[in-house]
C-alpha cells in the first residue's frame, strides 16, 4: 500500500502537481502564515488544521476534491492549493483525512468529502462525480462536505478506503472497504457505505486511527483496540489459528498470508497509553511514561535493517521523554525536549536529508519550539509555541504549505522535497 501511495503522487506530479506557473508567485511582502491551528491532520497529499475558533482549513492536493471547497473552487481542476477556509459555516473540533476526509463539528455532526469509490462518504446514493484519471484512478468524489451524521459523534479515523466513527453514547462504526475487516465487514464484494455496528466493550473512546487495511482505537483508560488485517502483526498479536476471532482471509487455507478480524483485539502495551498513530504499514502509542513502542513493520522506528515484523509491541530507542510522536509513511518523529527527532527512510527528506537513519536524528531549522505533531504520507506537520505550523518532507502537492519549487523536476518527487521545515502559508 505504500507503494500504491507513492505511485499515486507520481501520478499526481505528472497531472499538475508541479504548478509553479499556473499562480503568480507571491512576493515575501505578499505571504500570510498560518497562525492559530490548535490541531493539525495530514493525509496522503493534502494537510487541514483546525484554528483554535473552530475554523477549519485545508491545503496541498485536490486531485480528489480532498480540499472539501466544492465544485465552483477557481483555478485549474485537481491544482494544488494554499491554505484556505472550508464550510465556513461551521465549526469544528476534529478533522482526519488520507484521500477522503471526515470532520467532526463542535456540536457533534459528521462531514466527510472526497473519494466515495468504497463507499468513505458513509450515505448511501450520496451525489458525486466522476474523476476520470484512467482504469484504477478513477474515482467518484463529492467536492463538497456531506454531512454523514447530524449529531452525537466523538471522534472519526479515516483510512486508505474506509473510516469509523464513535459516538456519544458508546457506539463504534465502520463504513467503506469491506474486505479485510478493517471497515466492520469481511465481504469480497460489497463494501459498506452504510455504517456497521463493531463488536466492541463499551470504552469510551479517546482516539480513533485507520491505516490500510486495518484499524485502532485508544480508550480513555489507556488501552489500545485493534481489528482488520494482520498482515505484518498491525494487530498487535501474533497469528492464532485456533482463535475464533481470526479469521482467513486470504483464502489459502494452511498457506494463508492474512488473517483478520472485524472483533476489535487488546494489544499488549507495559502501560497505558496516551496518544496512537497508525499507518498502512505501523502502528506506535505513546505511552502515559514517556515511552514509545511500535509495531507492525520494522522501518517505523525499529532501523531500517531488520525486515522481519514486531510482535508484540516493542520499545523504540527514542530521545527521552517523549513528549509527543507521529508515525509518517516509513518513519517516525518524536518532540522530546523542544526538539524534533526523526528516524526511519530518508528518501523524502524525513531525516533532514535524503539519507535512511535507523536512529533519530534531530531536525534543524525549526522558527519556534514544536508542541505537536501530525504526520501525512512522507511528510510531517507539527504546531509550534508561537501558534504557527511548518512542515517538511514530500511537497509536490504543496501538503507541507507552500509552493513547490520552481526548479523541481516533474516526475522526480525527491526535487519537492523539503529537509527542512517550512512554516505553512495562507491562500492571499
Amino acid at each position: 500500500m505504500m507503494r500504491l501511495w507513492m505511485g499515486i503522487s507520481l501520478l499526481m506530479v505528472a497531472c499538475g502537481g508541479d504548478t509553479s506557473d499556473d499562480e503568480p508567485i507571491e512576493t515575501p511582502s505578499q505571504k500570510a502564515e498560518l497562525t492559530g491551528a490548535s490541531t493539525v491532520a495530514a493525509g496522503l497529499s493534502t494537510t487541514c488544521g483546525i484554528k483554535t475558533d473552530g475554523e477549519l482549513l485545508c491545503w496541498g492536493g485536490d486531485l480528489y476534491g480532498t480540499l472539501g471547497r466544492g465544485p465552483t473552487e477557481e483555478g485549474i481542476a485537481g491544482q494544488p492549493k494554499l491554505a484556505a477556509s472550508i464550510a465556513s459555516t461551521l465549526k469544528f473540533k476534529e478533522v482526519a483525512l488520507v484521500e477522503t476526509a471526515c470532520a467532526v463539528t463542535q456540536d457533534g455532526a459528521l462531514y466527510c468529502w472526497g473519494p466515495n469509490d468504497q463507499g468513505q462518504l458513509g450515505v448511501e446514493g450520496v451525489e458525486t462525480e466522476l474523476i476520470s484519471l484512467g482504469g484504477f484512478f478513477d474515482k467518484p468524489v463529492s467536492k463538497s462536505p456531506v454531512e454523514v451524521f447530524p449529531s452525537g459523534v466523538g471522534h472519526v479515523g479515516v483510512g486508505t478506503s474506509h473510516v469509523c466513527a464513535s459516538f456519544d453514547n458508546g457506539d463504534l462504526k465502520c463504513w467503506g472497504q469491506a474486505k479485510y475487516g478493517a471497515g466492520g465487514l469481511i465481504d469480497d464484494i460489497e463494501n459498506g457505505a452504510a455504517p456497521a455496528d463493531l463488536e466492541f466493550d463499551g470504552a469510551t473512546v479517546a482516539q480513533i486511527e485507520l491505516g490500510g487495511d486495518a484499524s485502532c482505537v485508544l480508550t480513555e483508560s489507556g488501552e489500545v483496540y485493534c481489528w482488520g488485517s494482520n498482515f505484518i502483526g498491525l494487530l498487535g498479536v501474533p497469528d492464532d489459528r485456533m482463535n475464533p476471532d481470526h479469521m482467513d482471509c486470504a483464502g489459502g487455507g494452511a498457506l494463508a498470508i492474512r488473517y483478520c478480524t472485524t472483533k476489535p483485539q487488546l494489544v499488549p502495551l507495559p502501560a497505558p497509553a496516551r496518544k496512537l498513530d497508525v499507518t498502512n504499514a505501523c502502528a506506535c502509542a505513546l505511552l502515559e511514561n514517556d515511552e514509545l513502542h511500535c509495531w507492525g513493520s520494522p522501518v517505523c522506528g525499529f532501523g531500517v535493517e531488520s525486515d522481519l515484523a514486531k510482535i508484540p509491541p516493542t520499545k523504540v530507542s527514542a530521545p527521552t521523554p517523549v513528549q509527543d510522536m507521529a508515525v509518517t509513511g516509513e518513519s517516525v518523529c518524536v518532540i522530546s525536549g523542544d526538539k524534533l527527532s526523526c528516524a526511519g527512510y530518508g528518501y523524502h527528506g524525513l531525516t533532514g536529508s535524503f539519507e535512511d537513519s535507523a536512529t533519530f536524528v534531530e531536525i534543524e531549522g525549526y522558527p519556534a519550539a514544536p508542541t505537536s505533531l501530525a504526520g501525512g504520507q512522507d511528510f510531517m506537520c507539527a504546531t509550534l509555541e508561537d501558534s504557527r505550523t511548518a512542515c517538511f518532507g514530500a511537497n509536490d502537492s504543496w501538503q507541507a504549505g507552500v509552493r513547490a519549487p520552481a526548479d523541481a523536476e516533474s516526475g522526480n518527487l525527491k526535487s519537492f522535497s523539503l529537509t527542512a521545515p517550512v512554516v505553512v502559508e495562507v491562500q492571499p
